[in-house]
């Protein structure tokens, strides 16, 4: 946070650098704030201009209105392909060689080899291969594999951070135009763009020099000649190389800074949608017209695929489905997942002719073709500051399905929370009402649910239910049945709808955000599972609805998080690219560990002992021979000291069990690591686990005396007597308390002054 004044002091503006600010989350509405809703006080008159990631278009909004923020967009690292690597280059040759070998003794052994490499790398548990399947379908089995291989490469990785007003390299750019341009593209130069992606063994120079991308810097510097059926590539190649290279930041900063107008612009990952902009003023998609014609008419495909990934897990069709609702993705998929709880209940939607939602029509039962499912929807705060139209439209609804007489999921679910209401001494007619609410949320102007805190402060909890009873606790206000953020006193009616859930999911849309790019996926959608482990004793099915690329797809979380772990994290592409950001690049492999046990913490089956062990590898070990360990110790070592006192904390809680030698091995580079960090201090429990760890392989000293005082040389200083007054210090806090609140006062007051004036 930056102001800038004058030289007596007053403060013309503020500048906010990096997601989130501060005041936009202080107490008071969710937009058309008053002088005196906390933000506006703690503002006054004062102009705040906000860079802002161009994929973040919803929070960017929050800040807008609950900020009263200008925003300058700026964009997001350049990407570049996954690739494959490592012994995934190896496995992957052998399973081409498998498929396109004739039967007999050298498919057999190939076959043999496959299998051995397949245990090696846990690949199997990645996609959900079983053992069955490998030993008497392999040809299926190498079928599978070959598709993943062929998903993991084409993936897209950041490479690095973006720095504010600062040009990407030519290659940078042709990296991303490349990955815009697609897969039909490359085709136009390769046999296969699937074999393209592949030959990329982390290291993206023979990128450069493919045909695709020296065609596409002929176009930009204008040595190429297009052939007719090239000409449109030509011309999105110069539109768009113009719009990645010249970011426009920094004269917009300073535009705004000067009381110019800053032009509005849209928003979005520039590999999903390659118009978003940077240098300008974001907004969003109209929250009026949730979900779109369009959304609506692609989200039945996409609940069947819900439903069948289910039913191929479970054997059935879900019974009732918990929906995580995120402003952020509704902004990017215009209603999709909305869609999707629509079509699970047997809504329709109707639209004006202007294409915003008037209402909301129960299909009938004969037209409907199959049973409804009952649902639970957990809106995120923002979610809930930006649509709540639609959730307005969608409790009453929901209220109106209970009241049909066929003896739907929705009824019959609503009927038993009833009752127990009624046994509690609920009227008939209250406990009805209560019963068919599905919506909840924070309370107004509240945000968070404190999970993902709470999920890292391990050492402050014994049994995970403590997470499940921190979710239901924060987020059990009510949006329906004639109420809008209320809760009730005696009974958490969240909790009570949580306990039939069976199925949760939360949909990805942005191509720089995964699941363990950022806290929030394990904090509401692993939230939702360890809320359900904790009412009702059983985990639901968690699912991603991937909607990331034109054709959708729905993947247990559990695999599309390994998927991101092995296709970015583990991958030295994506680690050479943030060695060259110092410090911030550690503090991002330091969250993407804490990332990893918030899942583990929060839905244990999504986290594998393997990963534990493969990210302790790379991150410690530095399998991939690129100097991790020199390079923390230059730039930030209580990063990589914090990553070790994770994992270890996944072993001290019991989710990893970590063999001998890994646990020898982890404390013996956290004291290599100790004398470098002498202002870090591992919490009291955790530093008593690794002391006592230490103590079993022999190797005493720093360990002992994380806890203890440093000896510190110099000059002797004399006690002297304590001298107290506490009579001064009670008058000094008195005074404090008084000044603030004049201060809250006044400024209230001259804030409603002007905005009356």
């Amino acid at each position: 946070m930056v102001a800038t004044g004058t030289s007596n002091g007053e403060m013309d503006a503020l500048i906010h650098l990096g997601t989130h600010g501060s005041q936009e989350w202080t107490p008071g509405k969710a937009r058309g704030l008053a002088a005196s809703d906390f933000p506006y006080m703690t503002l006054g008159s004062l102009p705040v201009i906000y860079p802002y990631i161009q994929d973040n278009i919803a929070e960017a909004l929050q800040a807008k209105r609950r900020g009263r923020a200008t925003i300058i967009s700026h964009q997001t690292p350049p990407f570049g392909p996954a690739g494959l690597y490592g012994d995934y280059v190896a496995l992957n040759g052998l399973l081409g060689d498998y498929l396109s070998a004739p039967d007999g003794a050298v498919k057999d052994k190939l076959q043999l080899q496959i299998t051995e490499q397949i245990d090696n790398l846990n690949v199997a548990a990645d996609i959900g291969l079983t053992s069955d399947t490998i030993d008497n379908h392999f040809d299926e089995a190498a079928s599978a594999l070959e598709e993943h291989f062929e998903r993991l490469a084409g993936e897209v990785v950041p490479l690095g951070l973006h720095s504010f007003g600062q040009e990407k390299s030519h290659q940078d750019v042709v990296y991303t135009l490349l990955l815009q341009l697609g897969d039909a593209f490359i085709e136009h130069f390769e046999p296969s763009a699937a074999e393209f992606w592949q030959q990329f063994d982390g290291d993206l120079t023979t990128l450069e020099h493919s045909k695709p991308a020296q065609w596409v810097s002929g176009v930009v510097n204008g040595d190429a000649s297009p052939t007719p059926e090239m000409e449109e590539y030509a011309e999105l190649v110069t539109q768009r190389y113009q719009s990645l290279a010249n970011n426009g930041e920094s004269d917009a900063l300073l535009a705004a800074l000067s009381g110019h107008y800053i032009e509005a612009g849209s928003g979005g990952d520039p590999i999903r949608n390659p118009n978003s902009t940077s240098g300008t003023n974001l907004y969003g998609f109209d929250p009026a017209k949730v979900p779109s014609s369009a959304a609506y008419a692609a989200s039945e495909q996409e609940l069947e695929k819900l439903i069948q990934a289910h039913q191929m897990e479970k054997g059935e069709t879900p019974k009732k489905i918990a929906f995580s609702l995120w402003a952020g993705e509704t902004q990017r998929h215009f209603g999709m997942l909305e869609a999707q709880v629509l079509r699970a209940l047997g809504l329709e939607p109707v639209w004006d002719r202007g294409g915003n939602l008037k209402q909301l029509k129960i299909i009938p039962t004969e037209q409907l073709g199959r049973e409804r499912i009952d649902v639970v929807i957990q809106a995120t705060s923002v979610y809930r500051d930006q649509f709540d139209g639609f959730m307005r439209k969608l409790s009453k609804a929901i209220e109106e399905i209970a009241k049909i007489d066929d003896d739907n999921a929705i009824a019959q679910n609503s009927r038993s929370v009833a009752e127990d209401l009624i046994a509690k001494g609920y009227s008939q007619l209250d406990a009805q009402r209560l019963a068919a609410v599905r919506i909840f949320s924070n309370a107004p102007g509240d945000y968070g649910s404190g999970v993902n805190h709470k999920a890292v402060q391990s050492q402050t909890w014994d049994s995970d239910d403590a997470l499940g009873q921190q979710f239901v606790t924060r987020l059990q206000y009510a949006y329906g049945g004639g109420m809008w953020g209320e809760k009730q006193t005696d009974v958490n009616l969240f909790a009570s709808q949580l306990e039939n859930v069976d199925t949760a999911i939360m949909t990805r849309t942005s191509r720089l955000h995964g699941v363990l790019s950022t806290d929030h996926p394990f904090e509401y959608l692993g939230g939702l599972a360890s809320a359900v482990r904790t009412v009702s004793g059983q985990s639901p099915s968690l699912y991603i609805s991937d909607l990331r690329q034109s054709e959708g797809r729905t993947v247990a979380a559990s695999r599309f998080l390994a998927e991101e772990l092995n296709a970015r994290y583990m991958n030295p592409t994506w680690l050479k690219a943030m060695k060259t950001e110092g410090y911030s690049g550690a503090i991002n492999m330091l969250d993407v560990t804490n990332n990893i046990f918030g899942w583990q913490v929060t839905a244990p089956e999504t986290v594998r002992d393997d990963q534990w062990e493969t990210l302790s590898e790379v991150l410690i070990d530095d399998k991939y021979q690129l100097e991790l360990n020199e390079w923390f110790e230059q730039h930030q070592p209580a990063a990589q000291i914090q990553i070790i006192e994770r994992m270890l904390e996944a072993v001290r809680k019991g989710y990893w069990e970590a063999s001998e030698e890994r646990l020898r091995s982890l404390i013996e580079r956290h004291q290599e690591l100790e004398p470098m960090v002498e202002h870090h201090k591992a919490h009291d429990v955790t530093a008593a686990y690794i002391n006592d760890l230490a103590t079993g392989f022999g190797m005493l000293g720093t360990a002992a005396d994380v806890n203890s005082s440093p000896t510190i040389s110099g000059n002797v200083m004399s006690e002297v007597e304590n001298v107290t007054m506490p009579e001064l210090e009670d008058t000094k806090l008195l005074l404090l308390i008084l000044f603030s609140l004049a201060c809250v006062a006044f400024g209230a007051l001259r804030q409603h002054r002007q905005m009356r004036d």
